[in-house]
């Protein structure tokens, strides 16, 4: 799909699949893109990944209540957008988190969550676990998020090596997840990113990132239409075990009228708030 939105214009691909070992899909991704002008120039668009977790379609019923109710309270929140995001992941928690407690079979369920608000030329990130966000810019492939994870904290402390995290038995476990706890902690950028004609977004879920190479996934996000990048990752993963599900959207950023949204000087140095 092709969305328009004041000077940019965005470019979209969502696909989530429950992959080659999976029952269920406890994954959800969703792109919206409001219909009405109102909404469209206070929040702009929404891109959105989640990894459900907890048991017999417990998961997925996590995943699809975080995008339901992040979607329904960003939209319908007065702040600005970065304030309007991290409320809506505050209001999912609690959401998920009463809702297994209350209904056999989904205590402790629980999702990450990965989010990214476009309004106008600015880029809005909250999120939860370690679903991620990558920036495809000027032929490098930056991640835009911290994994909340007992491998990644490691590798902060500097007791591993990245190298040695990637290949760790447990690279997948999360420190981090909406629904879990009574209360989680957002984290969000503290400065929007500038969008720039040209930028690639690549949101997804560890059933992606897990299995495929950073540099073969940006070849085939760069290069690629939106819809052939993403049915291509979605094969190779599939073709590499596919032991998990998998969920990806591909957004590509187009100027309406030709020209260059102005530099983005943050690229290297967004901070990402714990």
């Amino acid at each position: 799909m092709s969305e328009s939105h004041d000077m940019l214009s965005i470019d979209a691909r969502v696909i989530t699949d429950r992959g080659c070992q999976r029952e269920h899909n406890e994954d959800s991704a969703v792109f919206v893109q409001p219909g009405d002008a109102n909404s469209l120039a206070t929040k702009g668009m929404l891109a959105l990944v989640a990894d459900g977790m907890g048991g017999h379609k417990a998961g997925e019923v996590a995943s699809v209540l975080a995008a339901n109710v992040i979607r329904r309270r960003y939209y319908r929140s007065r702040a600005a957008p970065a304030a309007a995001l991290v409320e809506a992941f505050e209001e999912a928690n609690k959401a998920i988190f009463e809702h297994g407690n209350t209904h056999d079979g989904l205590r402790g369920m629980g999702t990450t969550c990965t989010a990214f608000a476009m309004r106008r030329n600015l880029g809005y990130l909250a999120h939860v676990g370690d679903s991620r966000l990558y920036l495809l810019r000027d032929g490098e492939m930056h991640q835009m998020t911290e994994d909340h994870s007992l491998v990644a904290e490691l590798v902060r402390q500097g007791a591993l090596t990245q190298s040695q995290a990637d290949g760790h038995v447990d690279k997948n476990v999360i420190t981090r997840a909406l629904g879990t706890q009574s209360e989680v902690t957002v984290a969000s950028w503290p400065h929007p990113l500038t969008l720039r004609t040209g930028d690639r977004y690549l949101l997804s879920t560890d059933g992606l990132h897990d299995l495929l190479e950073r540099s073969r996934m940006q070849d085939l996000a760069t290069t690629l239409d939106v819809y052939t990048a993403c049915e291509t990752l979605l094969t190779e993963a599939k073709q590499q075990g596919g032991y998990d599900n998998i969920s990806m959207i591909l957004l590509v950023v187009r100027g309406a009228d030709g020209e260059t949204a102005r530099p983005a000087a943050e690229t290297r140095k967004v901070k990402v708030k714990r």
